[in-house]
């Protein structure tokens, strides 16, 4: 699966993928900001892998310029209550100052609150980790507990039409023909189906011409 907006593609993990996750991830710059720090042994990363590769977890690639930069997820995604938890790193030190993370997070809030109709999406954040904090405040996200040094944050269909959704759209508007474009890959039926299901009533969405590997559509947030 891919997503492309605003120059910036997300795309869905393979496990050609997993060890540069894996080095990146075991980082300490990266590790000392997860709740989980302990290092990530390549068996264990596989075995995680195995375990997320599914409908209920989608990870991505984030790419700009052609270039892998950081990693962005939806996981424990509940296709009945319409929730998911999400998260992000960025390992390129050069981007963590500019604007592609934060498109990178629209794209993702944006396919979940406009196309796949959530009704909440949670995240969970280190006491010590302010500027995330302060971020994931600023696009919606509000906090509602604290234990044991993790900040529990949740963005819920509410807060996104009063607050995210704006950004989303003033974002969009700064860039020339800015469609949110979906590709699911032809042989990924069980994803096609449900999104066919969500998509029925969206007067927003334009189809593509199939390709042979995908079954693609643009959204246009309005």
């Amino acid at each position: 699966m891919i997503l492309e907006k605003y120059g910036v593609q997300l795309k869905k993990i393979s496990i050609e993928d997993i060890e540069l996750i894996r080095n990146k991830r075991n980082s300490e710059a990266i590790a000392s900001k997860m709740v989980y720090r302990d290092f990530i042994t390549e068996n264990q990363q596989l075995k995680w892998f195995e375990s997320v590769n599914n409908m209920n977890n989608f990870y991505y690639l984030i790419i700009h310029n052609d270039q892998p930069i950081g990693l962005i997820n939806e996981k424990d995604m509940n296709w009945k209550n319409l929730t998911s938890e999400a998260g992000m790193f960025i390992w390129e030190e050069s981007y963590l100052k500019t604007i592609i993370p934060s498109l990178a997070t629209l794209i993702l809030l944006e396919l979940g609150f406009e196309i796949l109709l959530w009704n909440k999406t949670k995240i969970k954040i280190i006491e010590n980790n302010h500027p995330a904090i302060i971020y994931n405040k600023q696009i919606g996200f509000k906090e509602v507990s604290r234990k044991k040094g993790v900040v529990f944050m949740e963005l819920t269909r509410e807060n996104y039409l009063i607050k995210t959704r704006k950004l989303v759209v003033a974002a969009t508007k700064s860039f020339e023909n800015s469609n949110l474009v979906v590709k699911i890959p032809t042989d990924n039926k069980e994803l096609i189906i449900k999104v066919k299901e969500m998509l029925s009533n969206n007067n927003n969405i334009v189809f593509s011409n199939q390709l042979n590997k995908f079954f693609s559509f643009s959204y246009k947030i309005k």
